[in-house]
C-alpha cells in the first residue's frame, strides 16, 4: 500500500503527530488539507535527505532494517528484534519500544488498517522505495564509476559443484574420522584438490566458533558445505571410524543447481545470523550497494558501523570473512582488481535474484556448535 492510501486510512491522532513532526503549515482540521500537506512534506527527497542526516545512529539502523527487508507489513515483535539489532549493544525493552514509537511519529510504519490485524504494522511501499535509495546514496557518498576490471572471480555455482565433489569423494573413500569426528587432514588436503575453490587448511591453535559444527578445523568455505550436507542428512559420521553417505545425498544429486544454490544461501543465513544479528539486512544492503563495482573498503566502513564484535571476531574481520568473501564463495557477489591494489565487489545475476527472494527474517537461526571453545 503506498503512502496516500495509509494517510486517508489513518486516524486523526496520527495525522496530528505526524503535521508536528513535519512542521506542515496547513488547517490541522481538514483532514483532506493535512493529506496533502503531510504527502508534500514526506515525499520531498530535500526532506527525506534532511531527516536521514539528523537521525540518531539508531534510528537510522532501525529505519535500514525496515526498508532492507522485503516485507511490508511486520508484527510488533518483529519490530522490537529489528529496535535491538539497531543497539550495537543489548539494552533495555524500553529503550527498544521508544524506537518503534520514533518510526510511527515519523510515518516510517503504520499501524495495520484490517481488523484482522492485530498488531501488525506497515510500510508505505512507494516510501520504502524511497528512502533505501537515498539511505544508500547517503551512505556510499561520492563514488567513482568503475570500468570493468580486467581480472574478476565470479564463483557462479561452484559452490553447488563442488558439494557434488565433496559427496563423491565420501562415497568412494569414506574417510576416517579422528575420535571428535573431523577428518583427517590428508583427506582434507585430498579433497580440497578435486575442489573448484581450493582453501587453506586450519592449523592449530587459535580461535575458531560460532560459525558451524567444525569450524574450529574446517576452513570457512568447505566448513559450511559440509554442514549443510550434515544438516540435510546427506553424511553420517562414525567418529574414531569414518565417514559414510546416506541414501538421502541422492536429493543432492536430483536438484537443480538453481535449487541447491538457493538452499545453500538459506543455510548460510540460518546459521550465521545468530553470531551477526541483522545478516539478511547486511546481505540485502550490499547487494544493492554492489549494483555497480564499488570498493570492500567502502562496503567494509558501511557495515562496521552496524555490526557487533562477537567474542574475538571484530567488526572488520566480520565484515570481510564473514559476510563479503561467504558471499563471493555463494554466487553472490563477484570480487575484482578495480585499480591497482584496490578490490572491489559487484552484484551477480544470481545473487540479485537470491537476495531479493529470499527473506531472512522470516527463518529460524540454526545452531550447529558442538560447544564453544575459548583459546
Amino acid at each position: 500500500m503506498r503512502l496516500a492510501e495509509m494517510l486517508s486510512y489513518a486516524d486523526i491522532d496520527q495525522l496530528h503527530q505526524l503535521a508536528s513532526t513535519y512542521a506542515c503549515d496547513c488547517n490541522i482540521n481538514s483532514k483532506n488539507e493535512l493529506i496533502q500537506s503531510l504527502l508534500t512534506s514526506i515525499k520531498r527527497d530535500s526532506n527525506i535527505t534532511e531527516q536521514l542526516e539528523t537521525l540518531k545512529k539508531e534510528e537510522l539502523h532501525f529505519l535500514m532494517y525496515i526498508v532492507f527487508d522485503s516485507r511490508t507489513s511486520f508484527t510488533l515483535e518483529d519490530l522490537r528484534a529489528k529496535a535491538k539489532f539497531s543497539y550495537i549493544q543489548d539494552l533495555d525493552r524500553d529503550t527498544y519500544r521508544k524506537l518503534v514509537s520514533v518510526a510511527l511519529k515519523k510515518g516510517w510504519i503504520f499501524r495495520g488498517l484490517s481488523k484482522n490485524a492485530g498488531s501488525s504494522f506497515q510500510v508505505p511501499e512507494d516510501m520504502r522505495q524511497r528512502w533505501a535509495k537515498l539511505i544508500l546514496r547517503m551512505e556510499l557518498g561520492d563514488q567513482p564509476k568503475y570500468q570493468e576490471p580486467s581480472f574478476y572471480r565470479d564463483e557462479g555455482y561452484a559452490l553447488v559443484q563442488d558439494l557434488q565433489q565433496l559427496l563423491t569423494y565420501i562415497e568412494r573413500h569414506q574417510p576416517p574420522l579422528t575420535s571428535e569426528g573431523v577428518i583427517y587432514k590428508r583427506n582434507q588436503q585430498q579433497i580440497m584438490e578435486l575442489m573448484a575453490v581450493q582453501e587453506e587448511l586450519v592449523e592449530k591453535g587459535g580461535w575458531r566458533f560460532g560459525y558451524g559444527r567444525h569450524f574450529r578445523e574446517y576452513p570457512d568455505r568447505f566448513s559450511l558445505l559440509y554442514d549443510f550436507c550434515y544438516y540435510r542428512g546427506y553424511l553420517k559420521e562414525d567418529p574414531g571410524a569414518c565417514l559414510w553417505l546416506t541414501p538421502q545425498a541422492e536429493e543432492a544429486r536430483q536438484l537443480p543447481h538453481e535449487v541447491l544454490s538457493t538452499e545453500l544461501y538459506k543455510f548460510w543465513l540460518r546459521v550465521y545470523k545468530r553470531p551477526i544479528s541483522g545478516l539478511p539486512m547486511f546481505a540485502r544492503l550490499i547487494g544493492k550497494a554492489a549494483e555497480a563495482w564499488v570498493s570492500e573498503e567502502v562496503l567494509v566502513e558501511m557495515l562496521g558501523t552496524k555490526i557487533r564484535s562477537y567474542y574475538y571476531d571484530k567488526e572488520e574481520s566480520i565484515a570481510r570473512n564473514r559476510i563479503l568473501k561467504m558471499m563471493v564463495h555463494l554466487g553472490l557477489l563477484r570480487k575484482g582488481l578495480l585499480e591497482e591494489e584496490v578490490w572491489g565487489f559487484q552484484t551477480t545475476t544470481i545473487g540479485r535474484n537470491l537476495l531479493e527472494s529470499v527473506e531472512g527474517y522470516v527463518m529460524k537461526d540454526i545452531v550447529l556448535d558442538r560447544k564453544v571453545e575459548k583459546p
